[in-house]
């Protein structure tokens, strides 16, 4: 349709252009002038109809834009050129004269060619937006936008020029030719043409560069768009490639972030199957400045959990049973863990050892002991789902730690390690021989509030490892 309307408008132009800047073409008269611009225009107009969906078919997606831009000014150039031989052999017009009319049918061929060319940009985005098309890959000439809006600047004003000075040049020979009496009338005249040949100019750079800011606001609002997406987590979103550009390159960079984002969630979302999902949230954000062994201090609160019995409940049963047994109940855990704002640090066999307060101590104890105490409530409920009746015990101890990567420069762990965790461990041990479930420290006591009132003290007892006798309360 628009090259329709480019093919037609060239027509009209050239047949008043043609008999301004040529005798010879003014010589025919305007209908025979139209007997030989018409046939050419329609019968160039069906070949490219039929030859460049052909061509283009052939060319790799952001070539087209500017591989159709060159066939539309050949064909342009190709068809003057026809005319031009028309006119030297059918009716003995001089080479120059075939060279103006041709200067004119280029003319329009290059607005018409950036226009089309654009068009096929605006229909590539299009397609890529639909879903119809694969992203193309920006590779070989790339062509910065500065560089196309000043070869377009340059472009406009030597037609503009080249255009004037023909028609002046056939103009100032008639004004010459018309004498003084008729100076007045052949000036407005020639000021009239010139004021027509501008308008003709003008509103084709108009038409071109609301084509561009057309093609410019698509690309910057789907680029915004996605962007915004993105920044609330949407990863789903494409920035269309359709220029050879800077836009097209902002746009392949933009396509790349988002899939490295996705990866990286993908890579959390596995990561943090393996370990809790704030522990690899810590390790992925050390990637980026390398990720190094050691740690740093930390206070915080530990829990230890472990099945009673354990041992005993594996010798009589099936390892498929023990292994169905274990998912269960360390799904129920692990939820209720990060509930309460805890991190599960690892699993050691049948036990749990769980971090609270990693990032804020405030309130560190009261999370560790409610979560203990649901911890247990949970898994009398499960029990019925179980091949085997469940009991555990619960330590909770609160101190500093080294929060951190233990182990060798090629193969370490995120781990807590310190005189915290050591006697979390030993209070679970003695939950089974003082009869209770849950059992922690006067450390974890004093931090509880008017929340470890219901709590009684079982005495002092001496802890392995420990120097002096540690205080210890729980209930059962």
């Amino acid at each position: 349709m628009r090259a329709g309307i480019f093919y037609l408008l060239t027509v009209l132009v050239i047949a008043v252009y043609g008999g301004e800047v040529c005798p010879f073409v003014d010589s025919m008269g305007i209908v025979k002038w139209l007997g030989v611009l018409v046939p050419v225009f329609a019968a160039g107009f069906l070949l490219r109809w039929w030859l460049f969906p052909r061509w283009l078919a052939k060319v790799e997606a952001l070539r087209k834009p500017l591989v159709q831009f060159r066939l539309e000014f050949g064909w342009f150039l190709a068809m003057g050129l026809v005319i031009a031989l028309t006119n030297l052999a059918f009716f003995a017009f001089p080479f120059m004269s075939g060279v103006f009319v041709t200067v004119g049918i280029v003319s329009l061929g290059l607005f018409a060619a950036i226009d089309l060319a654009l068009e096929r940009e605006r229909r590539l985005a299009g397609e890529l937006l639909a879903g119809g098309e694969e992203q193309p890959v920006i590779a070989g000439s790339f062509a910065p936008f500065s560089k196309q809006m000043s070869a377009f600047a340059v472009a406009c004003v030597l037609v503009v020029a080249l255009d004037v000075i023909l028609i002046l040049r056939s103009d100032l020979a008639w004004i010459e030719s018309a004498g003084t009496e008729g100076f007045e009338v052949a000036g407005q005249v020639v000021f009239l043409e010139v004021g027509i040949v501008f308008l003709v100019v003008l509103g084709l750079v108009l038409n071109l560069v609301f084509s561009f800011s057309r093609n410019l606001k698509l690309v910057l609002e789907n680029q915004t768009a996605v962007l915004r997406r993105v920044s609330g987590g949407e990863l789903e979103g494409r920035v269309p490639v359709f220029t050879r550009n800077e836009f097209g390159v902002i746009a392949r960079y933009t396509n790349e972030m988002i899939d490295g984002l996705k990866e990286r969630d993908r890579i959390k979302n596995v990561f943090g199957k393996f370990v809790s999902p704030q522990v690899a949230e810590r390790l992925l954000d050390e990637e980026g400045s390398g990720v190094k062994l050691g740690g740093s201090r930390h206070h915080v609160a530990i829990l230890m959990s472990d099945i009673r019995s354990f041992t005993t409940r594996t010798e009589g049963s099936d390892p498929e049973e023990v292994v169905k047994d274990l998912n269960r109940y360390f799904s129920e855990m692990v939820a209720i863990v990060h509930a309460h704002g805890g991190v599960v640090d690892k699993f050691i066999g049948d036990g749990l050892l769980a971090v609270f307060g990693l990032d804020a101590p405030e309130g560190a104890e009261r999370m560790a002991v409610a979560a203990g105490e649901e911890m247990v409530a949970r898994v009398k409920e499960i029990e019925g789902d179980l091949s085997a009746p469940m009991e555990i015990g619960v330590g909770v101890h609160s101190g500093e730690v080294v929060v951190g990567n233990i182990g060798a420069p090629d193969r370490f762990e995120f781990t807590v390690i310190g005189d915290a965790v050591n006697t979390a461990a030993r209070l679970e041990s003695m939950c089974k021989p003082l009869g209770v479930s849950i059992a922690f420290s006067e450390a974890v006591k004093r931090k509880l509030g008017e929340a470890g009132e219901k709590w009684r003290s079982l005495g002092a007892h001496g802890l392995k490892g420990k120097a002096e006798a540690v205080e210890v309360f729980g209930a059962g």
